[in-house]
């Protein structure tokens, strides 16, 4: 299942801009592969936050018997290993070094270990200081990997070999806890398994850690703070304080307005056809066709229903973004 998407961001900076899109491959593939997976659970885009540190997570993936992290990089030349596991990537023509991202995932397994330390109040019985933490490095597709010789690298892999890496994790520590679960049950109270119930509440708890950066607001969780500015002056004046209220994925939609084709009303609710999904009107009874284009590359996209939610998956870009949210009642 898909926890949390990727978060918005609207920096104009292109280093940032393509590891954000290199994100946005590597989230689309997991969320064709474990979007409907009860027991996979995806954690895309985590920062977490801890008294004089933070960590950035780029994919987090939870299962029954441990936790996943996988650093994506956006690598659209050649990256390279050495025996030493120096890292260094191809750079207009000469290589150039890099922080070794193997390294930088291990930092934040042990960054993460901590934040599992603090949590309170989680009804499992579980140690989760004593659950395996893997690591993933994933390779933009149109990238080429350079391994050092006569080693076996399978944590680094290209962005559409992950959700395969990933079934071979969880397949590993379950054969490994069938073996010693005997000893587990004599020897240790703490179980490092999850059950499902455990992994959902774990998932939940950790999206609850999350803190966002400034310049880019969460899709699942928008900030209603706004600040107003007085046309007499610069200086930005707060906004009046107003009752609490969680927008609606429409509401957070600043697509087209959606109305009636026919009698101009938003009293609409999206149905599925013979010919796909489209609006029906609560006030004439009539429909509206839908033709989606995903915001970020303008190509044509589709619609995927999450129970009252529609968001627009595009297969271009690998964009997901919020549409509309279809009335309880119509």
């Amino acid at each position: 299942m898909i926890v949390k998407e990727l978060d918005r961001i609207t920096s104009s900076d292109k280093r940032l801009q393509a590891g954000y899109k290199a994100e946005q491959q590597l989230a689309f593939y997991l969320r064709r592969a474990f979007a409907d997976n009860p027991k996979v659970q995806v954690i895309n885009g985590l920062r977490l936050r801890r008294p004089g540190d933070v960590a950035q997570i780029d994919h987090l993936i939870l299962h029954n018997h441990g936790l996943i992290i996988v650093e994506s990089k956006s690598v659209t030349t050649r990256v390279r290993v050495n025996h030493h596991g120096e890292w260094s990537r191809w750079s207009g023509k000469q290589w150039q070094g890099m922080p070794s991202p193997v390294l930088q995932a291990q930092r934040q397994a042990d960054f993460l270990r901590q934040v599992l330390a603090s949590l309170r109040g989680l009804k499992a019985r579980t140690d989760f200081q004593k659950l395996p933490i893997d690591s993933l490095i994933a390779i933009s597709d149109t990238g080429i990997i350079n391994r050092p010789d006569n080693r076996a690298t399978p944590n680094i892999c290209k962005a559409e070999q992950v959700p395969d890496r990933i079934l071979s994790l969880m397949q590993q520590h379950s054969r490994g806890e069938a073996l010693l679960g005997w000893l587990k049950v004599v020897f240790d109270d703490s179980p490092t398994t999850l059950s499902d119930a455990a992994l959902t509440q774990l998932a939940e708890r950790l999206v609850r850690q999350h803190q966002p950066k400034e310049n880019a607001p969460p899709t699942q969780k928008p900030s209603l703070k706004k600040t107003a500015v007085n046309p007499t002056s610069s200086t930005p004046i707060a906004p009046p304080k107003t009752a609490t209220h969680k927008p609606t994925i429409s509401e957070k939609t600043t697509t087209l307005a959606k109305v009636c084709s026919h009698c101009q009303s938003n009293r609409l609710q999206i149905i599925y056809g013979r010919y796909g999904y489209y609006f029906k009107c609560g006030d004439c009874d009539q429909n509206t066709a839908i033709k989606v284009t995903c915001p970020d590359c303008g190509q044509r996209a589709k619609l995927r229903k999450q129970k009252l939610d529609f968001f627009i998956n595009c297969q271009h870009c690998s964009a997901q973004t919020p549409y509309f949210t279809n009335p309880a009642e119509l």
